[in-house]
């Protein structure tokens, strides 16, 4: 992966690899059309069991519903639309969803848009349990889009929904809302900062600091037409001071007709956040360079581009495009990145509606497929990523298999299943994730003092590596979770680097009146707190062993540690701290280990 070092140091690009135009994406049916009422226009994918496969939430049939990995056979009604829900008539499906964890237990809910924004309450055991339905806001109209984000920078999760409709339709027309949780989710607070400032057809939004002034913006699109008038436009709204108040609207484009979708984006490797857009009830694909933001044609003829993923689909580091028609003869295709912005087409599929798509790995074989909403296609579909490199990651206790997981922040965001925790303030700055404590009115008890970040990822023998750079923190933590049927999450063991020593401890299993923890092994080094430093820790039944930058080794076993973990957290004790290139990589034992393994411990 491309790593991208600011603070004086130089960019690092891996070469660009071209792909053959023959190479094949399988397509796979989930949920064919014969068997579907309607439209399906969202669905989402997640391991909500922690049994190592994604699970897949659609709405389709008058429904919310989930399908089961890895076979998706099988369909779990999580919630049956009703005419009297929220006093307003349903329809058959959500127009879109997102993930987040509402009520802070660390599993990720549904949140959902149906003529009302609601959200489904994911139980402790989310395959047999019933998922509880709650309102989130049911006088905006139009809700095209839900994201997330952290708006206000309060280590909290927003909700960020559009109100897309006029006056005669609700009491907040054209405009753009985020909404504050409070508590477990029962209470949330509509906060409009675009207030009537966002005409037309409102559809699509993207979260990220545009101008780099450390608090995130957020963008949109909007078609227009006789019945949406004043649409046909791209821009963006510069978050002010306080949150709450408007914002300023910053308009990149007008006359684009269909416009629909626009995402804040690292597309040419500079540090600064461009736009990626479609036209998706129009022709086109297009990318706004920063910090001009002159628009720039990709495939200006691709008829109906209504979804929009950006994500490295070939693994060479830097950030592709992915989208689908919306008619029934829609291509569905992804545009290479060389880097620089420069982009090439890859028909993926043709004859394929999509309303939405996204971007999961969900065979399990190391990088990114596609996952499709058919729309007027009435189905749900993914087509399988043929383009899996060999990871090359330095391990002795395992052999990687393959890349399962990346977080190079390009992006300029947090991707849904990372978590703030601890009431934290985190982030992405120039493409490297920065953490400082939170004020102190927003600590809980001495929860605040750390920056902490979860990654909602589950797996079993693995190597987990990121780079990160101490500065004014005293040490940097990671936390390996797991989950046990009756307490729930709970933390397995942990790593903590300091400038002076490397440290493994086991926290006491859950339910254990013991509060202490086991010291399992402790290593002295000398870490300069000024510079970039690589952690890996490899996992194997209940093995665990450390290395920083190739040269300081610690290991351990322990018999409590021979569980699945659902999740892993990193922590920074200090003012200040960054993390950069988190990666996962699924792996399998090493007959060489023992071979080596005194001879590492030794260094």
């Amino acid at each position: 992966m491309r790593a991208l070092l600011y603070l004086g140091l130089v960019a690092l690009t891996i070469p660009h690899r071209a792909h053959s135009a023959e190479t094949t994406w399988k397509k796979h049916v989930v949920q064919p059309s014969s068997k579907t009422m309607g439209n399906i226009n969202t669905a989402v994918a997640h391991d909500w069991n922690h049994d190592g496969h994604k699970d897949i939430i659609a709405s389709f049939n008058g429904a919310v519903i989930l399908l089961p990995g890895p076979d998706w056979k099988s369909q779990i009604i999580l919630h049956q639309f009703t005419d009297t829900k929220t006093g307003n008539v349903a329809k058959r499906s959500c127009i879109h969803s997102t993930l987040m964890d509402v009520d802070g237990d660390g599993d990720l809910d549904f949140c959902g848009s149906n003529q009302t924004v609601f959200w489904l309450e994911c139980p402790s055991q989310p395959l047999s349990k019933p998922w509880t339905y709650r309102t989130v806001d049911d006088q905006i109209k139009g809700t095209h889009c839900l994201i997330i984000g952290d708006v206000d920078g309060n280590g909290k999760v927003d909700l960020i929904a559009n109100s897309g409709r006029g006056a005669d339709q609700t009491p907040f027309p054209n405009s753009l809302t985020w909404q504050q949780v409070s508590g477990k989710g029962q209470s949330w607070q509509r906060h409009i900062f675009a207030d009537g400032d966002a005409p037309g057809a409102s559809h699509y939004t993207g979260f990220g600091d545009v101008n780099g002034d450390g608090r995130p913006d957020i963008s949109c699109a909007a078609k227009g037409g006789e019945r949406f008038p004043g649409g046909e436009w791209f821009a963006w709204w510069e978050q002010p001071l306080d949150p709450r108040k408007p914002w300023k609207k910053h308009l990149l484009a007008d006359h684009q007709v269909g416009a629909t979708n626009i995402q804040p984006v690292d597309l040419n490797g500079d540090g600064r956040l461009d736009f990626a857009a479609t036209r998706g009830h129009g022709k086109g694909i297009l990318w706004f360079p920063g910090p001009t933001f002159k628009p720039v044609e990709i495939d200006p003829d691709i008829e109906g581009p209504h979804c929009l993923a950006t994500s490295d689909m070939d693994q060479d580091g830097d950030v592709d495009i992915v989208t689908c028609g919306h008619q029934v003869t829609g291509i569905a295709a992804w545009y290479e990145n060389n880097g620089q912005g420069q982009f090439t087409r890859h028909v993926v599929g043709t004859d394929q509606s999509s309303y939405d798509v996204r971007t999961v790995d969900l065979d399990s074989d190391g990088d990114l497929d596609i996952l499709i909403a058919g729309h007027f296609s009435n189905n749900l579909v993914w087509y399988e990523n043929p383009l899996n490199r060999q990871p090359g990651v330095t391990s002795y206790l395992v052999r990687a298999r393959h890349l399962e997981l990346s977080h190079p922040f390009t992006a300029g965001t947090l991707p849904s299943h990372l978590d703030q925790q601890h009431f934290t303030q985190w982030q992405v700055r120039q493409g490297v994730l920065t953490g400082v404590p939170a004020p102190r009115d927003k600590w809980h008890g001495s929860h605040g003092k750390v920056p902490a970040l979860q990654v909602n990822h589950s797996y079993q023998d693995a190597i987990i590596q990121t780079r990160f750079l101490l500065g004014t923190a005293r040490n940097v933590k990671l936390v390996i979770n797991a989950r046990d049927p009756e307490h729930g999450k709970y933390h397995l063991f942990r790593v903590v680097i300091s400038p002076n020593q490397l440290q493994i401890s086991k926290d006491p299993d859950p339910g254990s009146a013991n509060s202490t923890k086991k010291t399992l092994a402790t290593r002295p080094i000398t870490l300069a707190q000024d510079q970039w430093h690589t952690l890996t820790a490899e996992f194997l039944d209940q093995h665990v062993l450390i290395h920083m930058d190739g040269k300081h080794f610690a290991y351990a076993q322990h018999e409590g540690l021979k569980v699945r973990k659902s999740s892993f957290k990193f922590g920074m004790a200090g003012p200040l701290a960054q993390l950069d290139d988190i990666h996962v990589y699924r792996a399998t034992s090493n007959p060489g280990w023992l071979k080596v393994k005194d001879g590492l411990l030794k260094r």
